[in-house]
């Protein structure tokens, strides 16, 4: 098993990519690689228009910058699709 660090598995996402991400509410999201993403698009702006697949969105319903917030910069995800 190979482990890379967060920053590179963003850089592996691509534009208009789908990216599964796991998490319920506030617990096992993964935090580390959200937060690559939004530097990345934020410094790069790449990846754009991901579409994001999960179950129970990552965060803690609040405005903070934690769980799914942190892809809330525009053009960033161009489609949620979420269970509950």
């Amino acid at each position: 098993m190979k482990i890379i660090k967060e920053t590179e598995v963003a850089k592996l996402i691509k534009d208009n990519s789908t990216v599964a991400i796991s998490g319920s509410g506030g617990s096992g999201s993964p935090e580390a690689l959200l937060k690559a993403l939004m530097n990345s698009y934020n410094k790069h702006q790449t990846p754009k228009n991901i579409t994001v697949v999960t179950g129970i969105s990552p965060g803690n319903l609040t405005e903070d910058l934690v769980g799914m917030n942190m892809l809330s910069k525009k053009g960033l995800v161009g489609k949620a699709i979420c269970a509950h």
